[in-house]
């Protein structure tokens, strides 16, 4: 990815997950990155940024949740506050999905199945 490629999708994720309401905490867990230093250059450095595989998968699943959340809602509400809202369905069982996506590579990806197999957008 050259560097305008790296500072469009770091803006739009930062912007995303700003919208979703994540604390810089979360923001650091669901990136998988290893402190806020490294959120930091991924925000305000993106050109210097060695994006990785696994961060390339994280971007990807988070982009993908975010479209599937587009697919299911209409209501912006609930397409941007899904991710803190706590869930009484599999796989979230009355937690926020933020909590699973934060754990872990797999958590992030658990999230992604549970809302893309979903398609009656019925998550009280």
């Amino acid at each position: 990815m050259d560097n305008n490629g790296k500072v469009a999708v770091t803006v739009g994720i930062n912007t995303l997950l700003d919208r979703w309401g994540l604390t810089e905490s979360e923001k650091v867990a669901i990136l998988g990155f290893a402190s806020d230093a490294d959120l930091n250059c991924f925000i305000k450095s993106p050109s210097t940024l060695n994006i990785s595989p696994a961060l390339e998968q994280r971007l990807s699943l988070i982009l993908n949740i975010h479209a599937e959340l587009r697919l299911i809602f209409s209501n912006p509400m609930n397409v941007y506050g899904f991710m803190t809202m706590i869930n009484n369905n599999s796989p979230f069982l009355g937690k926020k999905p933020i909590e699973l996506a934060s754990q872990s590579a797999e958590g992030l990806n658990a999230v992604y199945k549970a809302i893309s197999f979903t398609g009656s957008g019925d998550f009280s």
